[in-house]
């Protein structure tokens, strides 16, 4: 039983390692292309939705971290939906440049607004307009409150 339990120890820690270390190479990254608090509040996002691309849909396709479905191409997966599984296609990237450079383009694109008010470091608002265009259907208030504690651990990360 120690065993096992020191195995899961060693798992949990490279499993923490390496989320940090990714988190510092996508916030570069994001760094080509928004000031410091969009790409922290963007990699708080994504550390909501996929642990930084380590649970769910993200796990299995390359950069998705932020769990962004596709009209067309991509991979189909289902999701639980309402009690009911949902066919689905997801964005795939196979590079984090590529990546990085669709995700600020889909958030210009489908929820104007969004990334000035993340270069402003405005939570608040980043998380009204992602509600208003329909990328969350939970409690507004949860989700900003959740946001506001991944971007202290995503700052601690990079720090």
């Amino acid at each position: 039983m120690n065993k096992i339990l020191c195995l899961l120890v060693l798992y949990l820690a490279f499993s923490v390692k390496v989320c940090a270390s990714d988190i510092d190479k996508m916030y570069v990254e994001f760094r080509s292309y928004v000031n410091h608090d969009a790409a922290i509040i963007i990699l708080a996002q994504a550390h909501i939705e996929s642990n930084c691309g380590k649970k769910g849909i993200a796990k299995r396709n390359g950069y998705n971290w932020l769990n962004i479905t596709s009209a067309q191409g991509g991979r189909v997966a289902y999701e639980r939906e309402d009690g009911r599984l949902v066919k689905k296609r997801w964005k795939v990237w196979h590079t984090k440049e590529r990546a990085v450079k669709d995700i600020i383009s889909y958030l210009k694109r489908k929820y104007p607004g969004a990334l000035t008010s993340a270069s402003n470091g405005n939570v608040k608002n980043y998380v009204q307009i992602l509600k208003k265009g329909g990328y969350f259907t939970g409690s507004e208030e949860r989700y900003k409150r959740s946001l506001r504690r991944a971007r202290k651990y995503i700052e601690e990360k990079i720090s």
